[in-house]
């Protein structure tokens, strides 16, 4: 995995999007968004040029999240050409990860973690975060979302939690998803909160809503099938340590 850091970016990464909430997501003692911290640890996914900060840290939690892996969301544009839509990152609580999921880890066949591990991760409770960084500069809020209802409408529709949904919709009325806003989905016991560029915007309790969206990115049919096998290359390091 490579590392670069980043020094001289000062504190205007929340200037990019107007909202109310303080800034939650911090480095140390600073509650501010990791990319403003001279210093910082970041890895580059490399065909978007996203950069993640190896750890994400809130004010809700006294440990960090561990960057698992990153990707890249494509789909492809008039069966032509494959259009590069955002970067996605998984964070994983590494102490979850060793007390929840270590004890009934196992691999597949080909030596990669099994989609059991995945559920597992998904399941148990385990302290996570999806954060997504736009690439495609066309792609509006209506379109996430839209693309997201498809994957999640189905299994929140069978357990009577389409208000979820729609609460969670909500949060991304009239928002501009231009180049490198980063938008990140974190899981904690049922409560899904949403950031952007480290704000929160919106949670809600619905471990309902936490499965059917972390699915689609870690269940059997993922959106991004070469992030998900990079996020279970950094999760069996995680599962491996001692």
């Amino acid at each position: 995995m490579a590392f670069r850091t980043r020094r001289g970016l000062g504190a205007a990464c929340f200037a990019r999007v107007e909202v109310n909430q303080p800034a939650d997501v911090y480095v140390g003692k600073l509650e501010i968004c990791p990319e403003s911290v001279a210093g910082m640890r970041l890895q580059e996914e490399p065909r978007t040029r996203a950069t993640y900060p190896v750890e994400w840290c809130t004010r809700a939690h006294d440990t960090c999240e561990k960057l698992a892996g990153v990707g890249v969301r494509k789909k492809r544009l008039f069966g032509l050409k494959d259009i590069k839509i955002y970067a996605v990152g998984l964070y994983v609580d590494p102490r979850d990860v060793q007390a929840k999921v270590r004890p009934v880890y196992s691999r597949s066949q080909e030596g990669q973690l099994d989609q059991q591990t995945f559920n597992d991760v998904m399941d148990r409770d385990v302290k996570k975060t999806v954060r997504l960084v736009m690439h495609y500069g066309k792609l509006t809020s209506q379109k996430l979302v839209h693309a997201l209802r498809e994957r999640c409408e189905k299994p929140l529709a069978a357990a009577g939690k389409l208000g979820d949904l729609e609460v969670f919709e909500s949060w991304f009325e009239n928002m501009h998803l231009k180049k490198g806003l980063a938008v990140a989905f974190s899981a904690d016991q049922g409560m899904l909160v949403t950031r952007v560029e480290g704000r929160v915007i919106g949670q809600i309790d619905s471990p309902e809503l936490c499965r059917a969206l972390f699915d689609v990115y870690l269940g059997s049919d993922p959106v991004s099938p070469d992030a998900k096998e990079n996020f279970g290359k950094g999760m069996e390091g995680l599962l491996e340590k001692h």
